[in-house]
């Protein structure tokens, strides 16, 4: 039935002025609207801060490469993720003495750890291993396009999260991207670093982009763990202080056990650089953190895409690595797919807030 305007005003004033609970009601439901917009936005915005610090945090990595040398790749893994262990930590002890919540069951703590050895052993170290191999504007769009394609499929499998038409073409397109940067790697070759002898320099750019598409995808399922961690209201400093600590000592015991002395004769630009990475890296981790504890994963990793064109340009400009057509195409062919992989056309407005799944208990 169509209602005119002016009959529905007779019909609202014979009705009667609200009710005080249905006031309430409205207040609540305009207080509620808000709140979500609200974490949206600091969902956005820490979101933009983490592929800032990340950006800046893989060219003073890629400063302190060492080819071929796996024990070096080891300490810089764990010094990177030292300070974020130390800010997780004096953050939980903060909430301690508040009498709030600290660490989360041991079941959670047992999967953090598990997944924390994971991804700083085929996470980060390949990684850095394919910083000293392919150079930094090869490595992160390969990091990012099977990081978004893993994200996506365990978004959707683990957190029920859907993966649109667009998604779909999305990862078909990353997939592109990585064969196109892989044709790539022989015109790498001739300007990279020469690896060791008994190694094809094409073999070589092509291990590095291998270890960065096995790096990717120890990310993406970190970025769907500390999702549903922080969506079942465990803090995210006990999420980022187990994953962070379990990095530290798991693979830094070994570099010390391995380098030694050697570890001291690091020149004073590599300690800088490493500190300076280990900076940037947790300010990043835990603006990465709060972002995932409000949009969805994939509306993270879409903000964080701006990392393949940044990182890109700081390795041609930075460390004079080759700017081929293979290179220029898969870069853009990354930074299309992972536009691509946002929910729905139009910003934010296909981010689902994560208010309801786990309201934010600092």
């Amino acid at each position: 039935m169509v209602v005119s305007a002016s009959a529905a005003e007779t019909l609202s004033v014979a009705d009667g002025p609200p009710s005080a609970s249905e006031r309430a009601a409205a207040s609540e439901r305009a207080r509620v609207a808000d709140l979500a917009q609200r974490q949206v936005l600091w969902g956005v915005v820490l979101g933009i801060v983490s592929a800032i610090c990340y950006t800046a945090t893989n060219i003073a990595l890629r400063g302190v490469t060492r080819d071929g040398d796996a024990d070096w790749a080891l300490w810089v893994t764990a010094m990177k993720s030292l300070p974020s262990a130390l800010s997780a930590w004096v953050l939980l002890g903060g909430r301690a003495v508040g009498g709030l919540s600290t660490l989360p069951p041991l079941r959670t703590i047992l999967i953090l750890m598990a997944v924390g050895f994971a991804v700083q052993g085929g996470g980060n170290v390949l990684f850095q291993w394919s910083l000293a191999r392919c150079g930094l504007a090869l490595s992160v769009p390969t990091v990012f396009a099977t990081l978004m394609l893993t994200g996506a499929v365990l978004g959707r499998a683990w957190l029920g999260e859907s993966v649109t038409i667009r998604s779909t073409i999305a990862m078909g397109l990353l997939i592109g991207a990585i064969g196109i940067l892989s044709y790539g790697a022989e015109g790498a070759a001739a300007a990279l670093p020469a690896g060791p002898s008994d190694f094809s320099p094409k073999f070589w750019v092509l291990s590095g982009i291998a270890f960065a598409a096995i790096a990717g995808v120890f990310y993406g399922v970190l970025g769907v763990v500390i999702r549903q961690t922080t969506r079942d209201s465990v803090p995210l400093p006990a999420t980022l202080a187990i994953v962070s600590s379990t990095g530290v000592l798991g693979v830094g015991v070994p570099a010390v056990v391995r380098l030694g002395p050697e570890i001291l004769q690091a020149t004073s630009q590599e300690w800088g650089l490493m500190v300076l990475a280990g900076v940037l890296n947790a300010i990043a981790f835990f603006a990465i953190g709060g972002s995932l504890r409000r949009i969805p994963v994939v509306q993270v990793n879409l903000l964080n895409a701006s990392q393949a064109a940044m990182c890109a340009i700081g390795g041609v400009l930075v460390y004079r690595e080759p700017l081929t057509a293979a290179l220029i195409g898969g870069t853009l062919l990354t930074i299309v797919g992972l536009t691509l992989m946002s929910r729905r056309s139009g910003g934010t407005r296909g981010i689902a807030p994560a208010v309801s799944q786990g309201s934010p208990r600092e």
